[in-house]
């Protein structure tokens, strides 16, 4: 059953609820000559101006306005600029413009303090490499700062891309002036240009307070707490699992320095007991403070436990070496063996493209009874998907092959969720690449006794452990011919930049994933899908707007869900 909630509208909104537009000089960047800095705004001291560009403007920029007839470019190569390619580039490599709003006639409302600041706009920006940045800034009387925020725009899929946001930042009480600035410079990585960068339809208003959000960290149930300082990313597996012999959990994690105020990296178990509520915590390692240097846990068929973990790698950061401990006794988390390591240099391949040298990331523990193997599934060689096999006898680690490969070569070749059914079958939904700047869609797939398989039982690969560079005519399946799960709309137009979250192997055999989307593009409306198959395909049901990004750098950062283990339907 379907139910429509109706709100109703009620006329005559108390003037303490009602927002107040602010006058913003050529907003639109209508006023002034294409080629011109737009008139009406400043260009900041050692920084160079944003121009007026109309749909004349070349290839690097939009072939036409957000709405009217102009817009703002970064960009040095547009048509009629004198010594165009010096305007911007080199190290400074920016530009910035701004203009400063008085906010005094409004300043008995502003006194309230509870205002907030409503911002809207449009940007353009064609390419990944390139950053646009809107900064607003709170001055009281006496000219000194009282508030500052920044929202950094990337990568609009060379579409204009429209953000609004009614609770941008609050304004302080006392702020009497407000400056814009409009900017585009280096990015994180302090390379590339900013000759991809357009902004227009700038809007700014004062909102009341948002409604008091609901409680947080309610749960049906109780609440436990495993470990106090604990991080992890989410492309590790098993990061919580329960020994069905003592019903102990155990999870592992990496300590953070914002916790503690201590060194952070340290890669923890922790075993609890819940039918005595006690807890056991081990540090096993000190590595860096990264939460993507968590490690995978497993039981393995004697009863000890294992786990794999690694710094944070790839061919810029982290190491070469999967690290591994294993329970000096079984169903004890009390004592470890010495950690052990695998050297991923050693593996065909390692130092040849695409990405020649990388670490190796995430690590993914299943044991298979029917082929009575322990493997573990990595971002590994060539920046791709790689299977090792943990021997128990000899306490030592195997490379296999490379597993897949992408078309799309962008930062990284995929990224995987696994699941097990526990006996001879390890399924995975997937991406072709990060989504950073590329419109990614969902496949899957699964593997089994040394072969990979469609959904459908297509065999896609007659050796899984083997890659292009171990043996004559080997192959390594590319991600995208596998069954497709939900296929990217195009950007601005539906669900784009989707992104693994979770999966699960129900007890029915029921396999349910999860994972996130960007609504048409937007950075600031992210959605979280279901998905579950029915044995011929795929249904996909979007179940949960997720809000926008945890933090700029990462802006297909969201929070994330899990798919109940027991419960298919269920999810977290």
């Amino acid at each position: 059953m379907l139910w429509i909630v109706v709100a109703l509208l009620i006329s005559g909104v108390p003037a303490g609820r009602a927002q107040v537009s602010l006058t913003i000089n050529n907003d639109g960047f209508e006023t002034g000559s294409p080629t011109q800095a737009p008139s009406g705004w400043t260009v900041a001291s050692g920084s160079n101006p944003f121009w007026i560009g109309n749909s004349q403007v070349g290839s690097p920029n939009p072939g036409g306005t957000y709405e009217g007839s102009n817009f703002i470019s970064a960009s040095w190569e547009m048509a009629g600029l004198a010594n165009a390619n010096s305007l911007i580039g080199g190290a400074d490599n920016s530009a910035l413009i701004y203009q400063d709003i008085d906010l005094t006639p409004h300043g008995a409302l502003i006194g309230q303090g509870d205002r907030y600041l409503g911002l809207s706009y449009a940007y353009f920006i064609n390419d990944g490499n390139d950053f646009g940045l809107i900064n607003y800034d709170f001055y009281d009387s006496s000219d000194s700062v009282v508030g500052r925020y920044s929202i950094e725009a990337q990568a609009s899929g060379s579409v204009w891309q429209h953000v609004e946001n009614l609770t941008a930042a609050p304004v302080p009480s006392s702020a009497a002036r407000l400056r814009i600035s409009i900017g585009a410079g280096l990015n994180p990585g302090m390379f590339g240009s900013a000759r991809n960068v357009a902004f227009d339809a700038i809007a700014a208003s004062l909102q009341p307070a948002p409604s008091p959000e609901t409680p947080r960290d309610r749960v049906n149930g109780n609440l436990i707490e495993f470990n106090n300082d604990g991080a992890w990313s989410w492309y590790m597996d098993e990061r919580l699992i329960r020994d069905q012999t003592n019903g102990h959990y155990l999870v592992n994690s990496i300590t953070s320095s914002n916790v503690t105020n201590l060194p952070g990296g340290v890669v923890r178990v922790t075993s609890f007991d819940p039918a005595t509520g006690t807890r056991l915590t081990r540090s096993l390692a000190d590595i860096d403070e990264d939460d993507h240097n968590a490690g995978g846990l497993l039981v393995l068929p004697d009863g000890r436990y294992l786990t794999l973990y690694s710094n944070h790698g790839s061919p810029y950061n982290g190491d070469n070496f999967t690290r591994w401990r294993v329970s000096t006794n079984p169903h004890d988390a009390s004592s470890w063996a010495l950690e052990r390591t695998f050297d991923w240099s050693t593996t065909p391949g390692w130092d040849q493209g695409p990405f020649a040298g990388s670490g190796v990331s995430y690590h993914n523990l299943y044991y298979l009874p029917a082929e009575g193997r322990v493997i573990n599934f990595s971002r590994g060689t060539h920046m791709a998907m790689n299977a090792v096999e943990y021997d128990p006898q000899t306490n030592t680690v195997t490379w296999l092959g490379e597993t897949q490969r992408s078309r799309t070569v962008n930062y990284g070749q995929g990224y995987f969720k696994y699941a097990s059914n526990g006996h001879d079958k390890v399924y995975f939904i997937a991406t072709q690449t990060h989504p950073y700047d590329v419109n990614t869609s969902i496949f899957s797939g699964y593997y089994s006794a040394g072969e990979t398989f469609n959904m459908d039982g297509t065999l896609m690969d007659a050796n899984t452990f083997d890659n292009l560079q171990s043996a004559p005519g080997a192959t390594v399946p590319y991600t995208e011919d596998f069954t497709l799960v939900q296929a990217a709309d195009e950007v601005g137009a539906g669900y784009n930049y989707l992104w693994t979250a979770d999966l699960a192997v129900h007890p029915d055999g029921t396999l349910a994933g999860l994972y996130t989307s960007k609504f048409n593009g937007n950075d600031l409306d992210q959605r979280l899908h279901y998905a579950y198959w029915n044995g011929a395909s795929w249904e996909t049901h979007e179940v949960a707007k997720m809000g926008e990004f945890l933090f700029v750098s990462q802006e297909e950062y969201t929070g994330v869900g899990a798919v109940s283990p027991n419960q298919p339907g269920v999810i977290y």
